[in-house]
């Protein structure tokens, strides 16, 4: 017996499954099998759809047809949390959310020629990314994510990391002082 299909179309179908746990023992190779093909099937295209946006493409260029054209980078970082901030060696360590969001042309595609699929995720290092740095950093520690690019060229990257920053610390009025620490953000290659 089939389960329910839930969608599809010519060359991927979805169905539901539901596996009660006096089913999980029962499991056969076989069963583990015809459970992951419509997985199978949708990364089939999904490789298909990679290799179509990456094969000429250049991660030095800027992804614009036009080389007059500007990108516009729009950029949120978000404070989570402040770890530590040491006045003896002038530097702040902070928990920090950024998230960067641009148009790349060049990676636009119809969703219905690849399965439907409307977005993927693409290692930042196999695109063009935006070169935005801090430049007033010690250290950081990025947890590595992937670019997430929608079928219309917008690209975006999320990721969490720490980050310790130099901090100009006064303690002339403690207990009573305040602290300003900036965290400056820029290209190394670009005007901003």
């Amino acid at each position: 017996r089939k389960p329910p299909l839930i969608g599809g179309n010519n060359s991927v179908a979805y169905y539901r499954f539901t596996i009660s746990p006096l089913h999980a023992r029962k499991m056969t190779p076989e069963l583990v099998l015809l459970l992951w093909l419509p997985t199978l099937a949708v990364a089939g295209v999904a490789a298909d759809l990679e290799r179509h946006l990456l094969e000429n493409y250049s991660t030095i260029a800027r992804p614009v047809s036009d080389q007059s054209q500007t990108i516009v980078v729009q950029m949120d970082f978000i404070l989570n949390q402040l770890l530590t901030l040491n006045e003896q060696e002038q530097k702040i360590t902070t928990a920090v959310w950024q998230v960067r969001k641009w148009r790349d042309t060049f990676l636009q595609w119809n969703p219905e020629d690849f399965g439907n699929i409307t977005d993927v995720r693409i290692d930042k290092t196999r695109i063009w990314f935006p070169d935005l740095v801090v430049t007033n950093t010690i250290q950081y520690h990025e947890i590595d994510v992937k670019l997430k690019v929608d079928h219309t060229g917008d690209v975006m990257w999320d990721a969490a990391y720490v980050l310790e920053t130099s901090c100009h610390v006064n303690v002339k009025y403690f207990p009573y002082d305040h602290q300003f620490c900036d965290i400056w953000i820029g290209s190394w290659t670009f005007h901003v």
